[in-house]
């Protein structure tokens, strides 16, 4: 099982979400990183509600294959699919594609055992026995699933 720092969260929410730094300290902790990303003039941002952290090249080249990254507007999907980077775009959709053919689904929603799913759950501090073969969870608290994971799978980890 993959854990997705939602916004770059490992032990709850924080006022750093989205900055480069941040997604950089849950990289280095071991995790992926689902991260907010627009595109503005051909500048790549992140930011949940707006552009609010400017993306240097540098960055994208080092971190980019450890982030899952939710485009927030149509120009940062063409962007991300240009640069081939695993991305998806969803408004209130209960279920989305990824470019990677993943489901990822809207917090709350069912979902079938199945390795094709990455469930959004940014809240979620348990670990359900059901959820254990799913592709991905991304929530805020991924420290503590991944030590509740190593609990319920010891020979796993």
């Amino acid at each position: 099982m993959i854990f997705y720092a939602h916004r770059g969260n490992t032990n709850g929410p924080s006022m750093f979400e989205n900055e480069p730094h941040y997604l950089t300290q849950a990289i280095n902790q071991g995790f992926m990183v689902e991260v907010d990303v627009w595109c503005v003039k051909g500048d790549l941002w992140f930011g949940h509600e707006w552009p609010e952290h400017y993306v240097r090249q540098e960055w994208l080249q080092k971190y980019a294959m450890k982030c899952i990254f939710h485009c927030k507007n149509i120009e940062a999907v063409q962007a991300m699919q240009q640069a081939g980077y695993h991305f998806f775009w969803h408004q209130e959709d209960e279920y989305t594609i990824t470019s990677a053919g993943y489901v990822w689904v809207y917090p709350s929603r069912p979902f079938p055992k199945s390795p094709l799913y990455i469930a959004c759950e940014p809240d979620a501090t348990d670990l359900p026995a059901t959820w254990l073969d799913i592709h991905g969870i991304c929530s805020d608290y991924v420290t503590e699933l991944r030590r509740k994971e190593k609990v319920l799978c010891p020979i796993k980890k």
